[in-house]
Parts: structure tokens; sequence; C-alpha cells
């Protein structure tokens, strides 16, 4: 009689993940093509993911944290600031600030283009370091009510959209979702007033840098100065249903308040840059946290694009990003 050979099971076919991606290969709907290697798949929708620019830039602010002993003139720097924390008295000092900057948006200036920017600065002087929290309120604000703001939140969600698309499968239902997030290494921008290190894009349309402020109104003209330019982060947990894709989606603004004086080369270093870290190094002023999260439902069809009027591509110079510290 013949004998049955029996070949031994390797659970190599289990783990195996050809392309690299995080996913094995019984689960990956492309083995052998990785998914977008900006995000990455996570355990936890709901933990904040961190970006690495900010935490060094976080590092950096400590290591300088009551480097300096304060003297006099300090005292009279604090006040300076604490002088531009008074809404009332603040508005017009920010406005003289702006027409002896040569800032040609000084038209779109009202009694509203102080209100977070004051915030802002006293946080930096009193509140010992601690994050500070924007609401949802303030998120929507910042992100919608920019023209910029939402050029990049636009393209933002569809990146994540798009990897979305190339790793998930019918088996991830209602009750069995996908979660995804930024990498902490990789660069999405959240709010753009100035266009620092950023590209865009149109249709039919060579890139073409972005440079100048770019204030919609009085309101943008305060964010831009409170919060400035910031990088962003995201998060999202998807499934399939009828063939459409559905995604809860977490966008995190998060920033480290600070003056560039580690970030920018000599000559571009303003008054304002020096005066508002030596606060940090004495320890009279203190850098934190900048933290928000605006979160949404949104459900598309494959090849869909989401927030199509607002969509351009972008392309961030990320070589300048890692520029620094210069000092």
């Amino acid at each position: 009689s013949g004998s049955l050979q029996i070949t031994p099971f390797s659970d190599k076919i289990l783990y195996e993940d050809t392309d690299g991606d995080g996913i094995p290969d019984v689960n990956d709907p492309y083995p052998n093509k990785a998914f977008d290697d900006r995000f990455e798949i996570i355990d936890d929708y709901y933990s904040i993911p961190t970006i690495n620019w900010v935490e060094n830039h976080v590092k950096v602010g400590e290591e300088c944290l009551y480097s300096k002993f304060p003297n006099p003139a300090d005292a009279a720097n604090k006040i300076l600031f604490s002088g531009l924390c008074d809404v009332g008295a603040g508005s017009p000092a920010l406005e003289g600030w702006l027409k002896l900057t040569g800032s040609e948006f000084v038209g779109k200036f009202d009694f509203s283009s102080s209100i977070q920017f004051a915030k802002f600065i006293s946080w930096y002087l009193f509140a010992n370091g601690k994050p500070l929290y924007l609401s949802k309120d303030n998120m929507y604000q910042i992100i919608m009510e920019s023209k910029h703001n939402r050029e990049h939140y636009a393209y933002n969600i569809n990146q994540m959209k798009n990897a979305i698309e190339e790793i998930i499968t019918s088996n991830n239902t209602y009750s069995n979702p996908i979660s995804i997030s930024a990498k902490p290494d990789s660069f999405f921008k959240g709010t753009c007033y100035k266009g620092n290190y950023c590209q865009k894009k149109k249709e039919n349309e060579d890139y073409y840098s972005e440079s100048g402020i770019f204030y919609d109104d009085a309101t943008a003209l305060d964010w831009g100065y409170a919060i400035g330019e910031s990088l962003c982060t995201m998060s999202a947990k998807a499934f399939m249903k009828n063939g459409e894709y559905y995604m809860n989606f977490r966008y995190y603004i998060i920033d480290n308040y600070e003056y560039a004086y580690h970030w920018e080369e000599e000559g571009n270093l303003a008054f304002f840059d020096k005066a508002g870290h030596r606060l940090q190094e004495t320890g009279t002023g203190r850098e934190f946290k900048i933290i928000g999260v605006y979160n949404d439902v949104v459900k598309w069809k494959p090849g869909e694009m989401l927030y199509s009027n607002d969509y351009v591509d972008i392309k961030l110079d990320e070589e300048k990003y890692n520029a620094g510290p210069y000092r």
C-alpha cells in the first residue's frame, strides 16, 4: 500500500510580509506593493500621534530653559510682552507693530485681530509651560475660514483616504475596521498663513512657490500671529460597506509655541524673535505645546476625491523643515 506524505505546516505563510508595509500577505490586497509610507497601521485610533519635528523643537527649547539669569532689562522685556496681552491696549499695539514691519495687511486689521494673539502671549508668560488645547470651534475657524488652510486640509485628508484605499479589504467591516495614522516623521502642513516651505500645484500648472502673507481677513490675521505656520497629523479608522468606503478621522494641529531664535539664520532674526526667546532662557516665559483636534466622518466611492473644490497638489520642502537649529 502507498504511504501518505504530510508536509509540515509552516506558520511563515501567516506572517510573511513581502512588501514590508506591516500588513501580512494573507491580509494585504496588494502584497507586492507597499502602501503610502507616510502612514502606518495603528491599534488605537484615539491615541494622539506625535510629530518628530515638533518634539525636536520642544527638546531644543527645554535645553535652554533657565540657561540665563534675568536682569532689569528682562523685567522691561516682560512688561513689553504683557502690554500686548490686553485686548483693548493690544489691538492698537499690534496695529502699530504691523505698520512698523511694513505689513500690507494693516487694512484688514480690526479689534478682533489680537484676541488669540494676546491669549497665546499671555499663555507664554503666565501658564508655566502647560499645553494649550484648542477647542473644536477654534479648529473649525482655523481650518475652514482660511483658504490656504482649507487647501492643506483637503490635500492631507485625501492623502489619508488614498492610503486607506490601498490597504482596506471587504473584511474590514463596521465591526472590524482598519486604523492608520500619519507617521511621526511625515510632513503634513496644518496652517499656512505665510507659505513657508510650501509649494502648490493647480491643474495644468507648474508648481509655484508660495511667498508673502495670506491673511484672508482679521480672524485669519489673528490666528496667523497666534499660531503661525504649523504642521499637522491625523488618524483614521475605516471600513467598507456595499462597495463604498467609510472613514472616521481625527485631524490634529500640534505645534510648539516658540520664538524663532534657534530656527532662523542670523540675518532673518527679528527683534521679537530674540526678545521672546530671552523670556524662555530666563524662565520668565515658557514655550508650550499647542494641541487641537477636529474630527469628522466621510464616505466615498472608489477613486472619488474629497473636498474637490479646495484640493490642490502640495509639495513641502522637507529639507528646509529638517534644517537647524542654527544656534
